[in-house]
């Protein structure tokens, strides 16, 4: 029985994994899809609701998102360049 419950735990465990690095990649593209779209609207002036509107995301997920990523607010990398 042991045994058992310990084999169910290593398979929870590896499928955590899995997830969590297919979140990691995702959440990676979603802010070179980010960075993108501020580069070619560099001349504009942008609201976090106008960027997170036209790239389907909510204000909430693509702040979170792209701050985890890059340890910067979306906004300030605009700023910035």
């Amino acid at each position: 029985m042991l045994l058992s419950l310990y084999q169910r735990r290593a398979e929870e465990r590896r499928g955590y994994r899995i997830h969590s690095f297919a979140k990691d990649t995702r959440e990676k593209q979603i802010v070179l899809q980010l960075k993108e779209y501020l580069q070619e609207r560099i001349s504009q002036t942008l609201s976090l609701e106008t960027i997170a509107e036209e790239n389907g995301y909510s204000v909430s997920q693509i702040q979170r998102i792209f701050k985890k990523e890059t340890s910067i607010s979306i906004i300030d990398y605009f700023i910035n360049m």
